[in-house]
Order: structure tokens, then sequence, then C-alpha cells
């Protein structure tokens, strides 16, 4: 009798790992990645302290190329406007900062995406007097996706100045398939540089947002040699009578 029992419970604990495998393939994928940028001035000196003709400038526009392609059920936030030109005075403590940010998700189909957005951040100095401008820049990049193993989620950032003497790449990945499915990344230092009269000075920051999720909300039907064994099993505990209906049953 406790062998019957015990043999009930294998072809049971069988039964609950083939169903179980087929309820994980209704997969749903999701991500979320953003990068925010902040510029702000740290110091400034001169012969004097008339900043008047100092002046702070700065855009945001999307790349023209940028793509979101979308099948079946899925979707993405996309909430991230140009952002025109516009500027103010240069003050210790001017700033500026922005999130370009991004989620979605599918449960049934696959969506496939790539997203440049391009920051000009610059300084005037329409004075008669050079200064020394130090500019506080950092950065913060996050990417997380959940879900089935396909899902890849990357942000990347790139800047430099109108020089090239102030260069920097930093990347970030997320996936189903890595170890990592959750990255993140920050930065911040100081940059000093002179503003003569009449000059100015430009910075240019390139942020991508790129990645691709798929999922099947079909479920897997149980394989025909997962039924031949579960039928075998309950062969064993006595049920000979009734094993042909049950093959008969499940053909």
């Amino acid at each position: 009798m406790n062998n019957q029992v015990k043999k009930y419970a294998v072809a049971i604990a069988v039964i609950g790992m083939f169903v179980s495998n087929a309820d994980d393939a209704v997969a749903s994928t999701s991500f979320n990645s953003y990068a925010t940028l902040d510029f702000a001035i740290g110091s400034i000196t001169g012969a004097s302290t008339d900043y008047s003709g100092l002046e702070m400038t700065a855009s945001f526009s999307r790349f023209y190329e940028s793509y979101t392609s979308v099948t079946g059920d899925g979707g993405i936030h996309d909430d991230n406007p140009d952002i025109p030109f516009i500027s103010g005075p240069m003050l210790v403590g001017s700033s500026f900062t922005h999130t370009f940010a991004f989620d979605g998700g599918v449960s049934d189909g696959a969506i496939d995406y790539n997203h440049l957005g391009l920051y000009d951040i610059g300084f005037v100095n329409n004075g008669s007097e050079a200064f020394d401008i130090t500019l506080n820049m950092s950065y913060r990049l996050f990417a997380e996706v959940a879900g089935d193993s396909t899902a890849f989620s990357s942000v990347m950032i790139g800047y430099s100045d109108d020089l090239g003497e102030f260069y920097g790449v930093d990347s970030i990945d997320a996936a189903g398939y890595l170890p990592i499915t959750s990255a993140f990344s920050e930065y911040a230092a100081p940059y000093t540089f002179t503003l003569a009269a009449g000059d100015s000075k430009m910075f240019y920051i390139d942020i991508n947002h790129y990645g691709y999720l798929e999922a099947n909300a079909a479920p897997v039907p149980l394989p025909a040699a997962a039924w031949s064994f579960l039928a075998g099993l309950l062969g064993i505990v006595g049920m000979k009578k009734r094993k042909l209906a049950f093959n008969e049953k499940i053909a």
C-alpha cells in the first residue's frame, strides 16, 4: 500500500513539473531605462564680479533616425519632448538638468527600439573681461529588464567639448540572458575652463537608448513523451485494466 502511495506521489509530481514548464512558456517582458544629465556652475572667478555679460544656453533634440518598432501587444512609454534653444544668466548655481527616459513591455510580440538624444550646453561671455568657470558635470545611467530571457536594454552616453579636450564615453547593459538584469552607472567631476571676453564654450552630449524584447503568450502543450511517461507510471500502481482507456483518451 505504501509503495502505491509513493508511486502516486511520483506521478503527481511529474504532472506538476510538466504543467509548471508549460506555464513558464507564457512570457511577459518589460524594460525600464533612463539617463539623467546635470550641468551646474560651481564657481566663477575673474578681475571683477560683474557677471552681467555671462550667459548659459541649452537645448535637447531627438535624432531624426530614432525609431521604435512594435509588433503584437507591445508598447513603449516615450515622454521626451524636444527642448528648444533656451538661455539665461550664468551665475554660481546656474544649472541645466534633464532626464531622458523610456519604459515598456510586451506579452505577445516584440519591441525593437533605438533612440538618440542630443544635448548642446553653451557658455557665452558677452562682457569685456575674462573669467575662469568651474563647471560641475554629472550623469546617472540606469537600465533594467524583467521577464523573457531575450530582453535586452542598453544606455550609452558620449560627451565632448568644442575643442575635443573634454571627452568621455560610458555605457551599461541589462539582459535576461546575462547575470545582470539591472545596471547602473554614475559620474561626477568638476571641469574648469577660461572664457575670454567675447568668447564662447560648447559641450555636446549624446545619449542613446536601445534594446530588444520578445515574448510569446501561446502556451506550449505537453509533449507526447510526457503523456506516455505518465501513463506508464499509472500502470505500475495497479491500473492495468484502465491503461488502455487512459491511452485512448489522451491519444
